[in-house]
């Protein structure tokens, strides 16, 4: 660590300018996405709704019918008043989920969908809260030309 403490003040003139050009396209992106970054504005109004829990969840409620299949052809219905889609940016009380995490170390970690799914592997208490149909990510090319249609 003091080697690097070392080249960074070595450095910190290059670094500072370095730092200030990335601002520009950050900037950029800013103003010309309409993204809301303020990720407080994802968290519940009140604290007092996550209290006593490991974590919290934002969710949307399903709105379109769901479907559940194991072989493609036989179909149930499934209740959509009961199914959410999680959102990020999720929020856990450290140690508990850090533990959650190592439990599923060295290869089933591999096979996790979702930040929250260590957490509910591992039974810890998380809260749901509302989320935000404007806050989405991309993960597929759809996401993506889905994102590009919106900012225009």
């Amino acid at each position: 660590m003091v080697k690097i403490g070392k080249k960074i003040v070595k450095f910190r003139a290059p670094i500072f300018i370095l730092c200030m050009l990335l601002l520009f396209p950050a900037g950029w992106g800013y103003l010309n996405t309409r993204v809301n970054y303020d990720i407080l504005s994802y968290l519940p109004d009140s604290l007092e709704t996550v209290k006593g829990h490991d974590g919290v969840l934002p969710v949307l409620p399903m709105k379109d019918a769901v479907y559940y299949s194991e072989d493609g052809k036989q179909v149930s219905l499934l209740e959509r008043e009961r199914i959410f889609a999680g959102q990020a940016p999720e929020a856990f009380r450290l140690g508990p989920y850090l533990k959650a995490n190592e439990r599923l170390l060295p290869k089933r970690i591999l096979g996790v969908k979702g930040s929250t799914e260590p957490a509910v592997l591992a039974g810890l208490d998380v809260v749901m809260i509302p989320g935000d149909e404007r806050n989405f990510k991309i993960t597929t090319r759809e996401d993506l030309e889905r994102f590009r249609q919106l900012r225009i």
